[in-house]
């Protein structure tokens, strides 16, 4: 059984997956583990090498072949705290690294395993975290911008709803140039790919709630079925239906 569970700053998988994963890019940070083999990662020349372990910086394209292998994958939100004491300690100064081996020896899956089968959702956090070697004093605080600290509250409180540029110039007391440099500049990657990623990770969950490609469109704000599978594979490398047919047999939980 593959397992997937999402909080509100990070998720977990365990399992494999058999969907090919096209090259794709996200914002959020992501950690592949292979449990007792390798896979497979597309290096910059284009050639595929294995790895048994591999941290990637948001907004940063990358394909990996790990079809048919048992991963361990963890995405973790880069604006959340912990987020950003991965960035600054790990991938500060490069978009992706082998993750240290030792790191690595503190994945204890038998563990994992035991505390999703036991719903025990905090030692789980708390053990993905221990394995980032997670230390509040360790992290060097950004002084988010307000005007861009009020536009993300706006988006993630208001994400089932249409939201509009002229919405946000609204809440950040902006002009339409202003608030879309200065949102590029804080978090990386434009609002509209902000707001997108934060409805397909919506759409995923009402997806794995059993309703159709077409309801989930409506419901979380994209055109139609096109277009929420557009940004599927340009974000997550694989089409909806291809996910949903290769994981019948996960089980995703939401702890609050």
């Amino acid at each position: 059984m593959n397992h997937l569970i999402i909080w509100k700053e990070l998720s977990l998988f365990i399992g494999s997956n058999n969907t090919s994963i096209s090259s794709h890019q996200h914002p959020m940070i992501q950690l592949i583990v292979s449990i007792n083999d390798f896979f497979l990662w597309k290096d910059a020349t284009g050639n595929w090498v294995k790895k048994n372990a591999i941290l990637v910086a948001p907004n940063h394209r990358h394909e990996c072949n790990a079809t048919g292998k048992e991963i361990l994958i963890i995405g973790i939100d880069p604006e959340s705290i912990f987020g950003q004491f991965v960035f600054n300690y790990y991938l500060a100064s490069e978009p992706l690294i082998d993750f240290p081996s030792s790191n690595i020896k503190n994945v204890d899956i038998n563990n994992i395993t035991r505390s999703i089968k036991d719903s025990n959702w905090r030692e789980l956090h708390d053990s993905v975290k221990s394995l980032f070697k997670f230390n509040l004093a360790e992290l060097p605080f950004r002084n988010r911008d307000q005007r861009i600290k009020n536009v993300l509250e706006y988006i993630a409180n208001n994400i089932e709803t249409k939201i509009t540029t002229e919405i946000l110039m609204n809440v950040s007391y902006l002009s339409e140039s202003r608030l879309l440099h200065l949102f590029k500049q804080e978090m990386g990657l434009p609002i509209r790919n902000y707001i997108l990623w934060h409805r397909l990770q919506l759409a995923f969950r009402e997806l794995t709630n059993g309703h159709s490609l077409t309801k989930v469109a409506y419901l979380t704000g994209f055109s139609d079925q096109s277009h929420l599978t557009r940004t599927f594979v340009k974000t997550i490398g694989a089409t909806p239906s291809s996910l949903l047919k290769n994981s019948k047999f996960i089980q995703v939980s939401f702890p609050l």
